[in-house]
């Protein structure tokens, strides 16, 4: 379940159109706007779909349908750019909940406009925990630390099933503990992600998948 371990991994870590600080034309956040993915090497795709979408901020919607799964992450609009508290803040599937509480959280996930260039780098730092009613194994609790660092390392021309574009290309380096029970492991994760002008992220490369955009909904 490649796409579900991408996600936890984010848990450690995106009525009105968006105006001012929310027209990030490197994350458009338009209400009812959506972008679907798909796997490679697998059948299956998710889609994001930006939701109550205000002057201020948006909700971020994940929607699984291998296994039945969806998250939800709450952003804000910022003048240096867009930043979520937890990420992920609320999931739901048919065998577990989850829920996030961010006990500190600091810095930006996706920059204003004018940062968008070669050699740029910006950081996010978040702190809490997760909650997961499972209906096998009962309430886990997990907590977390960690610090996102973010560059853009260049420009590259990116053929996704959706069509080809110009993009920068952004390396995030993710570094923190996560653990339940008293007892925390060390992380260390690379991601590789590429946004185009006007559309937002295309495609992503990490430990377990490649994501490709295959259709999307300005």
């Amino acid at each position: 379940m490649k796409g579900f371990g991408t996600l936890m991994l984010w848990l450690l870590v995106l009525a009105a159109p968006v105006q001012a600080a929310c027209d990030n034309p490197f994350f458009p956040a338009k209400a009812g706007s959506s972008k679907t993915f798909a796997i490679q090497g697998e059948s299956k795709t998710y889609t994001m779909r930006v939701t109550n979408a205000t002057a201020s901020g948006f909700t971020l919607r994940y929607e699984y349908t291998d296994p039945v799964m969806v998250l939800e992450s709450p952003y804000t609009c910022t003048p240096e750019g867009l930043t979520s508290p937890s990420l992920f803040s609320s999931g739901f599937g048919p065998d577990a909940n989850i829920t996030t509480q961010v006990k500190a959280s600091s810095g930006i996930v996706i920059p204003a406009e004018g940062r968008w260039r070669v050699g740029s780098s910006w950081t996010y730092a978040n702190e809490g925990t997760i909650t997961a009613h499972d209906k096998t194994r009962g309430q886990l609790v997990y907590t977390f630390k960690n610090e996102i660092t973010f560059q853009i390392v260049a420009q590259e021309q990116v053929k996704v099933p959706a069509g080809t574009f110009q993009t920068f290309k952004v390396v995030l380096t993710l570094k923190g503990e996560f653990g339940a029970k008293g007892t925390s492991q060390p992380i260390n994760y690379r991601i590789t992600q590429w946004y185009a002008k006007g559309v937002g992220l295309v495609r992503q490369e990490d430990q377990n998948a490649v994501h490709e955009l295959i259709k999307y909904t300005p």
